[in-house]
């Protein structure tokens, strides 16, 4: 008997079965529905048949009769019917029924009726796939039925993909090819949409994980591979753009946590391999032609691309370059870059591909005959407008690869490649792109250096100077000989040019040795300068070497005074005359200068006056200005300057032939005097007054620490009071004031006065200075 238990019926023995619809309600969600299946136990005949095939022994008509029997649709409950068929796929692997497989399709047809659970199909699917795995003649007349029922949904599209792929044994096996291409096809577009969450939810499309996706696309590259021809054109469009959106947009999920990053990798490589035979084994339509170049070349640049073959990506454009779709892909890369729309995935791979393609090292010959470099650089050039720094990069690369590839021979090409340089110089960029910029201009500077390079030399060593200082010292000594070599007089601006490049490399610099060879380079370039140009570049050099006495590294001060000593050697008007005079005075002035620069400048002050004095001399006003200038030195706080310069002053000589005078000079000229020389009237008197020099010389007398040069002032006192015509009256006072009568004896006012004064005994006392008990004197 029957009875009721909680909505469900008890068989005869016991069994528990549910009516019809509540297994159809319970299979809504198909894990339980199988989980259902799998917790039943299949029928005894079918068991009993599993392990006789299983143990090898020989299986009777009648023991498989039986468990045909359990497959029957009589079979109650649905569960139970569902199990003896999953059981019986076991049996379909290893035993041959050959004929009898449309007899039992019969007895499982039913599954897939209109109103069949997901349960009961994925029960009809597993069946599918163990005839099409085990059985291989039997399954001939049915293989349109079941292609048909296969690509008819997208529910359990896993166990659909499934049994396609061993029903069309890897494209082998294919009947319909224009089915199974659109319904892969449809498979691999659902596994895209739902990596970017274009399906809704509940969608059953959006069920197709990565596993699934990988299985499509292997079938749909062993179906292009062997049955391409029977494909319809309209069909490549979509295949190619499905393709290429699960290689763009399924790598992104490759980088979840939650995906399977083994089942991913293959998906990647079996993208490439999809693209591949739709390129050898078929034909790349025109309207497809750019999104299946952009997609090779966007691989390498994804975020994922560890998850691809990258050589295997440009193997196959590297193919198309050389086919009959070349010139064409070619054009679409420059367009893409000209557009700069695209993902800067797509335009880093562009720019690659392009430049790989033309000048790298995989070059194709076939676009090399085609084209020009000058065609492809504009289009460089254009692509940095979206200012992103891995572009940058990119056309860095680029172009660092075609100078040092084809420098020697680009010629009109420099046209376009010198601009370029600016704009990446300019365009936004990493410290990376900067160091690739500083490598390339030294490699630019030693190709014009070696008379290699054909393009515009001014820009280009413009353009070197903004890397400058240079990695190495070597490399700016020559990047400033190039400049300097290359300023022309005949130039209108080469002055200007003349003081940036000093204020560049000398000013601005900080490594000495850069400095130095700036100033000793210039200063040997003046030289080479005729008379008529030496002046304004003399000029120019003075002015940058104002702040020489500013200078804390010694041998750059020394050279720079040097410099202007040997300036002094030509004769100058007297505005740089004066500028000379000054910068060298500042340098002995200055207490922190190095000395050998003050002695230096020092000798260089010397060398502009005069040894040897005669009536015959008309001292010129910087040289009166110049005398001057060495009187106040006298009270320089420096010992050595002091000492050099007394010595200096007090070794002038009436003539080259005479001794050491003992005859100063007048900052003016003196009236005529009228002198009898022959009959004739002599010459005009002119010479440099001793006001200045007796007063320093008084000065040190009062404020000199050193004893050696006390004595040294007091014997050239002595001297100058001998030459009568040169003294003043207020000279002597003031030495009356300073000497002590005590410290003279009448020896050494012999010694003092001598020659220079003559005692009045006879004039008053009362008129002597307090002190001086010396009596009054005159001068003659």
């Amino acid at each position: 008997y029957q009875r009721r238990v909680r909505g469900s019926v008890r068989s005869w023995n016991g069994s528990r079965c549910f009516p019809p619809n509540a297994m159809k309600r319970r299979e809504t969600h198909p894990s339980r529905g199988s989980d259902q299946i799998a917790a039943t136990e299949p029928a005894r005949e079918i068991t009993l048949l599993c392990k006789r095939l299983s143990d090898g022994k020989e299986v009777d008509p009648a023991t498989v009769e039986e468990a045909l029997r359990a497959l029957h649709l009589s079979t109650k409950p649905l569960v139970l019917r569902l199990a003896n068929i999953h059981a019986f796929c076991a049996v379909l692997g290893v035993y041959r029924f050959d004929q009898e497989l449309p007899r039992i399709w019969e007895l499982v047809r039913d599954l897939f009726g209109r109103g069949s659970s997901l349960g009961a199909l994925q029960i009809g699917l597993q069946f599918m796939a163990a005839c099409a795995q085990g059985q291989e003649m039997g399954i001939v007349p049915l293989r349109q039925e079941f292609l048909g029922i296969i690509t008819s949904g997208m529910d359990c599209t896993a166990w659909r993909v499934k049994a396609l792929s061993l029903l069309i044994r890897g494209g082998r096996s294919v009947v319909n090819t224009a089915a199974v291409v659109q319904y892969l096809t449809r498979v691999v577009q659902a596994g895209t949409d739902s990596v970017g969450g274009a399906c809704g939810e509940g969608d059953q499309e959006a069920e197709v994980d990565g596993r699934t996706a990988m299985v499509a696309v292997s079938c749909l590259e062993g179906t292009v591979q062997y049955n391409f021809a029977s494909i319809p054109e309209q069909l490549i469009p979509p295949t190619i753009s499905a393709v290429s959106q699960l290689c763009l947009k399924g790598s992104r999920l490759l980088l979840l946590p939650s995906t399977d990053r083994t089942s991913q990798t293959k998906t990647g490589d079996g993208c490439l391999h999809l693209l591949a035979a739709l390129f050898r084994f078929g034909k790349v339509p025109p309207e497809s032609l750019t999104q299946f170049v952009c997609t090779l070349c966007t691989i390498p640049n994804l975020e994922a691309s560890h998850l691809f073959d990258t050589k295997l990506s440009w193997q196959i454009l590297k193919q198309v370059f050389e086919s009959q779709y070349g010139r064409r892909s070619l054009k679409v890369l420059l367009r893409v870059l000209d557009n700069g729309t695209a993902p800067p995935a797509t335009l880093r791979g562009s720019i690659f591909s392009v430049a790989n393609a033309c000048w790298g090292s995989d070059k194709v010959e076939a676009i090399t005959k085609m084209v020009s470099f000058a065609t492809i650089v504009p289009s460089f050039a254009r692509v940095l407008a979206c200012e992103h720094d891995h572009i940058t990069h990119e056309v860095a690369l680029a172009i660092r690869r075609l100078v040092r590839r084809y420098g020697e021979r680009l010629q009109l090409e420099w046209d376009c490649v010198l601009p370029l340089l600016t704009q990446l110089e300019e365009a936004p960029h990493s410290t990376q792109t900067d160091d690739l910029l500083s490598g390339l201009a030294v490699h630019l500077l030693h190709l014009l250096h070696q008379n290699k390079f054909r393009g515009g030399s001014p820009e280009l060593l413009a353009w070197i100077a903004r890397f400058s200082p240079l990695e190495n010292i070597e490399d700016d000594q020559l990047l400033l000989r190039l400049k300097l070599d290359r300023i022309s007089m005949f130039d209108s601006d080469w002055l200007p040019k003349v003081r940036q490049l000093l204020e560049q490399h000398y000013l601005v610099e900080e490594r000495q040795e850069v400095r130095l060879y700036s100033l000793s380079l210039v200063q040997q370039w003046f030289e080479t300068l005729p008379s008529t140009a030496r002046q304004e570049s003399t000029k120019v050099m003075l002015e940058v070497l104002e702040t020489a006495w500013q200078e804390s590294d010694p041998q750059i001060a020394q050279q720079a005074i040097q410099f202007v000593v040997q300036a002094t050697h030509h004769p100058w008007p007297h505005p740089l005359t004066t500028t000379m005079i000054n910068i060298l005075a500042t340098m002995v002035r200055t207490p922190s200068a190095p000395s050998l620069a003050k002695m230096m400048a020092l000798h260089g002050l010397f060398g502009m006056q005069p040894r040897w004095i005669s009536y015959e001399i008309e001292f010129s006003e910087h040289q009166q200005q110049l005398f001057v200038l060495l009187t106040s030195l006298l009270d320089c706080h420096d010992l050595m300057v002091r000492e050099t310069v007394l010595q200096f002053l007090l070794g002038y000589h009436n003539s080259h032939h005479e001794s050491p005078v003992q005859t100063t000079f007048e900052l003016k000229a003196l009236p005529t005097v009228a002198r009898s020389v022959g009959g004739r009237p002599g010459p005009r008197h002119c010479s440099l007054g001793v006001n200045s020099f007796v007063d320093s010389l008084i000065n040190m007398l009062v404020t000199e620490n050193d004893p050696e040069l006390f004595e040294r002032a007091a014997r050239g006192v002595c001297k100058l009071l001998r030459h009568k015509a040169l003294v003043k009256p207020q000279h002597l006072s003031r030495l009356v004031k300073i000497l002590p009568p005590c410290s003279l004896g009448s020896e050494g006012r012999q010694e003092v006065f001598g020659a220079s004064v003559e005692f009045d005994e006879s004039m008053s006392t009362s008129d002597v200075p307090a002190g001086l008990g010396l009596g009054f004197w005159e001068v003659r």
